[in-house]
């Protein structure tokens, strides 16, 4: 059967609980009670579409969703640059005169309005533009990853990873793309966060860029690092003080991302590294 897709504001979210890595939430909105599990927390006026069923819980009408997205507007620049990088023989030059030479209206191209498109060039892009019509929430998607400055390939992986969850994803923290295989800190620290706001000093970069460091430092093999190794090389990364890169590695350890070993002048490593080495340890010694 196939599911229910509704288009709601936020309200405000009524209750929430952590649940591998995604959060079950219900979330009051224009239509009434939603149900279901999000990446990331929505903020109160924040437009949504949710996939799922309406059902009956104590007597009221409520909404259970699998699946949700940002309720974004279409950019149709950025459709157009989608449309131009799936093209073949189609690239920057040539979509930077389509929309020129057409504007908004670039999806009634014909042949002789844009030099160079013509024949199976012309062709190809209109095949293109009915692929469009198929996958509109992909499309969507990445052309919204690249209008923030995200490159085509890292835009079609980030899809590949999270599907429709994927602009939340992103919105919420835009330094998740570090985490999609073959991207790192630098992919998104110059040029991206600053589309999303993020400053210089943000809680969200300032732990990505500690990650990315540790991970740097773990190049030799090593799953610990130095603190103050760690602390000298994220300074230099992520240019500012010492101090905010202790206080933002203080609060990752008790929140248990990281773990210290006297983090004022000992070692330290990611949750992840630590318990991987204690489950090897466990194997090694009851083997």
């Amino acid at each position: 059967m196939a599911q229910t897709q509704i288009h709601v504001k936020v309200d405000r979210v009524a209750f929430s609980k952590p649940m591998n890595k995604r959060f079950w939430m219900i979330i009051t909105t224009d239509l009434g009670t939603c149900k279901g599990n999000m990446y990331w927390e929505p903020k109160p006026g924040e437009q949504l579409i949710f996939e799922g069923d309406w059902t009956v819980y104590q007597g009221r009408k409520e909404f259970q969703f699998k699946s949700a997205s940002p309720d974004i507007p279409q950019d149709s620049r950025a459709q157009l640059a989608y449309i131009c990088r799936i093209t073949d023989g189609v690239g920057e030059a040539l979509e930077c005169k389509i929309w020129e030479a057409l504007g908004e209206d670039w999806h009634k191209i014909d042949d002789g309005d844009v030099k160079g498109m013509t024949g199976k060039k012309l062709a190809a892009f209109r095949e293109a533009m009915e692929q469009l019509k198929t996958n509109i929430v992909q499309v969507n998607t990445i052309s919204f990853l690249m209008s923030k400055g995200a490159s085509f390939n890292m835009s079609n992986t980030a899809w590949e990873q999270w599907e429709k969850e994927t602009i939340g994803i992103v919105q919420a923290d835009c330094f998740s793309l570090t985490n999609l295989p073959q991207y790192g800190f630098s992919h998104v620290d110059k040029g991206i966060r600053q589309s999303f706001g993020i400053a210089d000093n943000d809680q969200r970069r300032i732990r990505a860029g500690i990650l990315y460091t540790i991970k740097q430092l773990q190049a030799d093999g090593s799953t610990i690092v130095e603190w103050n190794r760690l602390n000298d090389e994220a300074v230099k990364i992520l240019r500012t003080g010492r101090d905010l890169i202790l206080s933002e590695a203080s609060k990752m350890i008790q929140e248990k991302t990281l773990k210290g070993f006297d983090v004022e002048g000992g070692l330290i490593a990611t949750a992840y590294d630590f318990d991987n080495e204690n489950l090897i340890w466990e194997y090694a010694v009851n083997d």
